[in-house]
């Protein structure tokens, strides 16, 4: 099979992908419209040797303008899915995803582009698309570059497989590249990744060289879709001789197993350093280890692979590395039940920023007097969303707080009168239901600034039934926050449970776990304490 697109004036037919699809074979490729700029060419056989063009992709919307091209290609739900990058945009090209019901007419998906690669180690850039099903997800597999533009590596990304595979479905699988150029006819390009699976691995064809370096095919096998070994240090399918019509390359494959469970490996190739560019396919053989091998049709010759890569260790017993670091093992603290707080932090009161409304269900704090006597502010909360407002003769309290008898506890609390006016502000530590089983700080605010008001409390009794209460007697004051510890805390640290921690001896405690982080943004733990935002525990509650 030779196969090229002379529609327009230059003999150019490049980057192949095939599908079987309604009782036909569909294969989508690359086609140069001269001045109009690079499209998709589609092609159609009986036989996957005789092939007839049927059709274009042309570009549309503004991210298509100056082209497209490099599809990949697959059939799911009765329709055709087309991943295919943008051309001519630089370290601006990125994935697209387009669908048809015929083969032929195509639909974008709304989204469009649809992926670009993240991080410091490439460039953005993302072309030379081609995906698979795998484990229940779709992994789209595409060539970026460094940050320089210099070498062209390999990136790969999930979405689940019944959704949309929109923008927002993408999740990119690697924080380097997969496959980069590391052997010596690799050049600084590896590009075109062809993936299929095979006895629960997943092998890749791609292409190692720039065009008409000469280009050449290799091939990797992975059993996580991410990590990749090369099966030789030289290509599977060289750049053919002197006199063959690939002998500027063999490049780009696109791999396809028919229903027979025959597979075929299409690539292009040219002899004239790509004045023209022609298609060809071999059939791929397999051996009892899982070696892929290729047979040429005119001939019947068979392109192995030279030199398998066989991992071998040598261990020294004798050796003596660098010392392993203590702190290699050791304790993670979480935000979970009562290891943080109630456990390893001094902090005595629950949701002491008001997360929640005073007298809601979830909060920790309850009404005192008339419920409409506190009210959440929303206007200039002190911080997070809202702030409460204590009316006169009301107030709220907070229960089920642990008290050692005789054991000193330290506090504060934010204070703002409503108006100019001065308020009166009284809060007590409450730990019996007598009237003098209680200790009281009183406070008069006056202005329009918060004013933080030490609190110093010493119970008589141990109890884990005491209260805080916080009452206004006169005026009207927003609490902006408050925090009730044991005076002996250590940097806001129980002293006691401090102690524990040096008995059990961990070389390091490790904060946090990972379904805390999930929710954490870094930036909410900087500034004063106070103002940094509360948050709902989005793994493990509170």
């Amino acid at each position: 099979m030779y196969y090229t697109d002379d529609s327009y004036d230059r003999l150019f037919a490049k980057d192949p992908d095939v599908v079987r699809f309604n009782d036909r074979y569909l294969m989508y490729y690359s086609i140069d419209r001269g001045k109009d700029g690079i499209a998709i060419g589609i092609a159609e056989s009986a036989d996957l040797t005789n092939w007839k063009k049927v059709g274009e992709v042309l570009p549309e919307g503004e991210y298509e303008r100056n082209g497209l091209a490099a599809p990949g290609a697959m059939v799911r739900d009765g329709k055709v899915h087309l991943f295919y990058q943008t051309y001519g945009n630089g370290r601006d090209d990125a994935i697209c995803h387009a669908f048809s019901d015929d083969g032929l007419h195509f639909v974008r998906n709304a989204s469009n582009p649809i992926f670009r690669p993240t991080g410091d180690w490439n460039c953005g850039r993302a072309i030379d698309a081609d995906v698979i099903e795998w484990k229940d997800c779709l992994l789209l597999y595409c060539a970026t570059r460094d940050p320089a533009m210099k070498i062209q590596k390999l990136v790969v990304a999930a979405a689940p497989i019944d959704s949309d595979w929109g923008r927002d479905k993408w999740t990119q699988l690697c924080d380097d590249s997969i496959l980069e150029p590391q052997l010596p006819w690799e050049g600084q390009c590896i590009e075109a990744p062809a993936v299929i699976e095979r006895d629960g691995k997943l092998y890749m064809f791609y292409a190692g060289a720039y065009n008409n370096a000469p280009q050449q095919i290799g091939c990797a096998v992975s059993t996580d879709g991410v990590s990749w070994t090369r099966l030789s240090r030289y290509p599977l399918l060289p750049n053919g001789g002197a006199n063959e019509w690939n002998a500027s390359e063999s490049g780009h494959p696109g791999v396809f197993q028919d229903e027979d469970g025959q597979t075929y490996l299409f690539f292009q190739g040219n002899n004239d350093n790509g004045a023209s560019w022609y298609l060809s396919k071999m059939k791929v053989g397999w051996d009892e280890a899982g070696i892929p091998s290729l047979r040429r049709p005119r001939d019947g010759h068979v392109f192995r692979i030279k030199e398998s890569i066989k991992p071998a260790v040598t261990i020294d017993a004798d050796a003596q590395g660098e010392p392993i670091s203590k702190y290699v093992y050791g304790q993670f603290i979480e935000h979970l039940g009562r290891c943080v707080y109630g456990g390893i932090w001094a902090e005595m009161l629950e949701d002491r920023k008001f997360f929640y409304p005073v007298g809601s269900r979830p909060s920790a704090w309850e009404t005192i007097g008339s419920t409409s006597g506190v009210v959440m502010d929303n206007d200039s909360p002190f911080v997070g969303e809202h702030t409460p407002v204590v009316h006169a003769a009301s107030g709220m309290r907070q229960r089920r707080l642990g008290v050692v008898a005789n054991k000193e506890y330290t506090g504060y609390l934010w204070i703002k009168p409503q108006s100019q006016a001065s308020v009166n502000v009284e809060v007590s530590l409450v730990w019996g239901d007598s009237p003098k089983q209680r200790e009281s700080s009183y406070f008069t605010v006056n202005g329009d600034q918060y004013i933080q008001c030490p609190l110093r409390f010493t119970p008589e009794i141990s109890t884990d039934q005491a209260a805080l209460e916080v009452r206004v007697s006169r005026g009207a004051a927003f609490v902006g926050t408050i925090s009730l510890m044991p005076a002996d805390n250590v940097h806001g640290m129980r002293a006691d449970t401090l102690e524990l921690l040096r008995q059990l001896n961990s070389p390091i405690y490790r904060w946090p776990g990972g379904n805390f982080v999930s929710g954490y943004n870094w930036r909410d733990g900087v500034g004063p304490r106070d103002k940094r935002p509360p948050r709902r525990n989005p793994a493990w509650r509170g």
